[in-house]
């Protein structure tokens, strides 16, 4: 659940039906306006034009070589992607897809800035960037090293014009400062790195990527944030996380970047705005995590559109759809530990959440003309976690409704748990508890 400007809690948006591609699972997508740009887990790419009715075309003439995980930049005519091999290019109102000529060479990333097309050499090593406004023109003299730090380069993003190479170690900031033939100097070198290639993300003036040491790490200018304090005991957990992939996107006059860790079966968004972070989880579908493998962000529509990892379906993000992706959708919230400032054993007497609805909607089952529910569960002294338990939360159409949980036990220390799966939308505005303090 994601928290608001006043602090109340709301649903995070859901995946509701968009379009088809193919037979193969969605590993890339890329926003170009008007098109989606897509690519497949067999290599293919699609496009998808939203201003023809969300038309879907199987644009490859040449499949993306390599198997490392698709990545995209533009120059505002075309759009070229990278995966582990040699580029292509697709033509922004063409049909069909090309390697890039000028012969560039193979890489993990590609990126574009001042007018050069830059790729991260596979080999770790090097940095190669074509010929000044001629994307298929590749010099043998065009090539750069980051050697701060005789680390490898792992991935790279560009930031307000300024190009971040993040290495094992070390991270590295490139100007381009109009020298020839080599037009780009090092301007500055950060103390991170990252383990994670597909972590490296640039946003809000900024670059974001998971640090080597499990944390996340944000840099603005010539600055250090830590921005992963709240959930760095869950991180810490992780055995692979070299797989986690970052994107972010834009809802609901806030930015949210998101971090998914494949193997883990876990995936998590920051507010930009708040620096509150959101776990985001699937239900039912064989994975814990909800069933996104890409995000493409479509800024000047305000849609978000998310390749699905389990089969080819692209989804778009809602804030009216109640499952997800098909699924049932469950929201939990889990709230930190309290002892009310001291060990002495606490009787817990009702706990109150006092919520805001809007019209509930019949869903599918059984019992469908049931009023929606919310549950509560805890874990006291960092034991195992309770039974649910569960109240109505009053007649479908209620806007305000106060739900009691009575005779909650007693406790030293304990955490709360709440979660919803019923099809109406319901906010968290506040949560209260009475309880007596005993002696001991």
């Amino acid at each position: 659940m994601f928290i608001g400007r006043s602090g109340e809690n709301y649903d995070r948006p859901t995946l509701s039906s968009f379009t088809t591609l193919s037979s193969s699972d969605i590993i890339g997508a890329y926003y170009f306006t008007p098109f989606i740009v897509c690519v497949t887990q067999d290599r293919k790419i699609y496009t998808v034009n939203l201003d023809v009715s969300n038309t879907v075309t199987d644009v490859t003439s040449t499949s993306l070589p390599g198997s490392g995980r698709p990545v995209f930049t533009d120059d505002g005519t075309n759009v070229y992607i990278a995966g582990g091999a040699a580029p292509i290019k697709w033509e922004g109102l063409g049909t069909t897809t090309s390697l890039l000529g000028g012969s560039p060479p193979d890489m993990t990333h590609i990126l574009y800035s001042d007018g050069y097309l830059i790729g991260m050499g596979a080999d770790g090593q090097s940095v190669r960037f074509s010929n000044y406004q001629t994307p298929e023109t590749w010099s043998a003299l065009n090539v750069f090293s980051a050697v701060g730090d005789p680390d490898d380069i792992k991935g790279g993003a560009v930031s307000q014009r300024e190009i971040y190479l993040v290495g094992e170690k070390t991270t590295e900031l490139w100007q381009n400062v109009g020298a020839y033939p080599v037009p780009f100097a090092r301007a500055y070198v950060y103390q991170y790195g990252t383990n994670a290639p597909y972590s490296v993300h640039s946003v809000d003036g900024s670059i974001f990527f998971l640090e080597r040491s499990k944390r996340v790490i944000r840099i603005i200018g010539r600055q250090i944030e830590r921005v992963s304090d709240g959930i760095e005991g869950e991180l810490s957990s992780y055995t692979n996380v070299e797989d986690c992939w970052s994107t972010s996107f834009g809802w609901d006059g806030s930015i949210h970047v998101v971090f998914v860790f494949p193997t883990e079966e876990k995936a998590w968004s920051i507010d930009l705005k708040n620096g509150d972070w959101t776990e985001w989880r699937g239900y039912d579908n064989g994975l814990d995590r909800v069933r996104i493998n890409s995000i493409a962000y479509a800024e000047d529509r305000n849609k978000v559109y998310a390749g699905d990892f389990f089969s080819s379906n692209l989804w778009q993000f809602s804030d009216t759809e109640k499952t997800d992706a098909g699924d049932i959708f469950v929201r939990r919230r889990t709230f930190s530990h309290v002892d009310q400032g001291t060990s002495n054993r606490k009787r817990a007497k009702w706990l109150r959440i006092n919520m805001k609805r809007n019209v509930a909607s019949a869903y599918e089952g059984a019992d469908e003309l049931s009023n929606p529910v919310i549950e509560l569960r805890w874990k006291d002294d960092n034991k195992l976690w309770s039974d649910w338990k569960k109240v109505n939360l009053g007649l479908k159409g209620t806007q305000e409704y106060y739900a009691y949980f009575r005779n909650l036990g007693i406790y030293r220390t304990r955490q709360y748990q709440l979660q919803m799966t019923d099809p109406a939308e319901c906010n968290i505005i506040s949560i209260e508890t009475e309880e007596d303090l005993m002696l001991r």
